[in-house]
């Protein structure tokens, strides 16, 4: 078996979780990354595997959970300039 491109996935998380299905969840930058088992997107997950997050200007994911009720579970920190700062929670369907 072959993992994604020479060996590595795309995205570099170090935060890795799997969900129900067997498929590698990763956080990038603005939101959530989903990998076949073999590191290649998964395509019927968002836009090419990456569902974006919809947090204010600058934002920061500190851990994702993916739950038996098939929704993935965001927490991060979040800071828009026009309202305020605050940590957020994030519920995705997949």
């Amino acid at each position: 078996m072959t993992f994604g491109t020479n060996g590595t996935a795309p995205g570099g998380s170090l935060l890795v979780n799997i969900d129900n299905n067997g498929k590698i969840l990763q956080l990038v930058p603005g939101g959530i990354q989903r990998l076949n088992a073999d590191g290649i997107p998964d395509t019927t997950f968002g836009q090419d595997g990456i569902v974006q997050s919809d947090y204010g200007n600058v934002g920061t994911e500190y851990a994702a959970i993916a739950q038996s009720d098939h929704q993935i579970v965001i927490i991060g920190y979040s800071y828009d300039s026009s309202t305020s700062n605050g940590d957020f929670v994030k519920r995705i369907w997949y």
